[in-house]
């Protein structure tokens, strides 16, 4: 350890020794644990005579302590105070836990995550309280900026709890709008994000709702220009993804992007830039100096809870998506499917499942190599993605084999979707290394109607033994579910 580096002191209140013990060595060579045995707790000459910085308590000491041991503790201003939980001890509420005057709780067993985090958040606290109290030096007799700084330490407060309390960024974006109205009028929040790609860098924009197509344009462009200095170069490829317009506080086009208008800054984690926000209001932006810090300080927060939203998405998506042809792999169906089916039990409504098979999917390969069949696969995908309705769940179910699952559908729409889908497909022209073919795709259907209460349909089995029907047929062709005699009729 430098000898230059100073050494904090924190408290443990009724800490088993074990606790304290582990406790010292997740905090590291930074902090030293005094440790108070519940049979000898502090007394107020003892919180007077030192000044740690944070207090660990256990809850079975808290619960313990006297009343007037608890009301010293809850006057006392010189440390924040967390409180550990057992293993198997109920959660509590944010208010339960500020009320009772702790900065947060931690749960047992202890993790050097956990712990770190909240000695991070506790530093952050104790940062931005000895900015207030300079601050509130220096404007003594100024009360209409000291209610400013006291309005704004409490949006920083609420903008931290309530980004960090989601993992989608669509709805921290969204919360975000709303809380960003505190400090100026923001009419709509809009983002950018990026990651590098060996292709270069692929980007997803956030948009407001209800954007016409002239200002989605503008705001598409206003953005990917703000981005490029902060990547070093121009976005390769971008997609859009528009946020809830509830959320956003309107529901029509705002506009272009008016620049004196628009508030935009870069996120970043750490010195490394992943994105831009750009907020946006209806009338030119003028922002007194302690308004921008509060807005830089606020943008960190909201940068760490979006990196950690994306790349809790991007763990998602690679468990629950073929990482070939971007759709759904199998386990992500198989869950799919029961959800639906469970909704079908309670709502009547009619389903049903188109199963896709790739016609000779082995000449291709053979043909023209394996380099060929994935483009052929990932361009299959494509066109499920780009043919379904948002609540339609299309899937890769193993090797050249598709599935999709069409709630809200009876068998007479599956059929014309399929028609439309196989269409498409032998419509397709692959070009691989100065050659083009073609393939077909043969699709079976099966179908539960909106009256059905027979709950052993087997939408799989039904959907392949049409498919297998419409193998022996032909190929290249549409089939319905069908019962044994149709499969024999079809094999004799």
């Amino acid at each position: 350890m430098d000898l230059g580096t100073s050494v904090e002191l924190m408290w443990g209140l009724g800490l088993a020794e074990y606790e304290a013990t582990l406790l010292q060595s997740l905090a590291g060579d930074e902090y030293q644990l005094r440790n108070w045995p519940l049979s000898a707790l502090p007394n107020p000459a003892d919180m007077q005579g030192e000044s740690p910085a944070l207090a660990w308590i256990s809850a079975d000491a808290w619960d313990g302590l006297p009343a007037k041991h608890r009301t010293a503790l809850q006057e006392w201003d010189a440390p924040l105070r967390i409180l550990i939980l057992d293993e198997k001890a109920t959660d509590l509420c944010y208010e339960e836990v500020a009320e009772q005057g702790f900065l947060t709780t931690i749960r047992c067993p202890l993790r050097r995550e956990a712990v770190q985090d909240v000695l991070f958040r506790a530093r952050e606290i104790r940062t931005m309280y000895t900015d207030v109290i300079s601050m509130t030096k220096e404007i003594l007799l100024e009360r209409e900026l000291l209610a400013r700084k006291t309005d704004q330490l409490q949006f920083l407060n609420r903008i931290l709890t309530r980004a960090s309390e989601s993992l989608d960024p669509r709805t921290i974006m969204n919360r975000a709008r709303e809380d960003m109205d505190m400090l100026f009028p923001v009419q709509a929040v809009q983002a950018l994000f990026w990651r590098e790609t060996a292709a270069g860098p692929e980007a997803e924009l956030y948009l407001s709702p209800g954007l016409s197509a002239e200002s989605r344009r503008q705001w598409c462009a206003y953005l990917l220009e703000q981005a490029a200095p902060i990547i070093g170069r121009e976005v390769r490829s971008y997609t859009i993804v528009p946020l809830e317009s509830r959320s956003q506080g309107q529901e029509g086009d705002i506009g272009g992007p008016q620049p004196a208008a628009v508030v935009a800054m870069p996120l970043r984690t750490g010195l490394t830039p992943f994105g831009l926000l750009a907020l946006s209001s209806k009338e030119p932006v003028s922002l007194a100096r302690d308004q921008v810090q509060t807005i830089t300080a606020a943008v960190q927060h909201l940068a760490l809870a979006l990196k950690n939203a994306l790349l809790y998405r991007e763990v998602q998506t690679m468990a629950d998506f073929d990482g070939l042809t971007r759709i759904h792999n199998r386990q992500s169906f198989d869950r799919r499917l029961r959800e639906e089916l469970a909704r079908h039990k309670r709502y009547q409504q009619p389903i049903s499942l188109l199963m896709l098979d790739l016609d000779h999917f082995k000449r291709i390969n053979d043909s023209f190599g394996h380099e060929a069949g994935d483009m052929v696969l990932r361009e299959l995908g494509r066109i499920l993605s780009e043919s379904m309705r948002e609540t339609d769940i299309a899937a890769r179910y193993g090797g050249e084999e598709f599935v999709v699952i069409l709630p809200h559908t009876d068998e007479s729409n599956a059929h014309t979707l399929a028609q439309r889908l196989r269409a498409a497909i032998c419509g397709k022209i692959f070009h691989f290394h100065g050659q083009t073919f073609q393939v077909t795709v043969s699709i079976g259907i099966s179908s539960i109607d909106a009256a059905s209460v027979d709950l052993d349909t087997n939408l799989v089995r039904e959907a392949d033994q049409a498919l297998y029907l419409a193998k022996r047929n032909g190929r290249n062709m549409v089939c319905r579910q069908v019962d044994e005699d149709s499969l024999q009729a079809a094999g004799n």
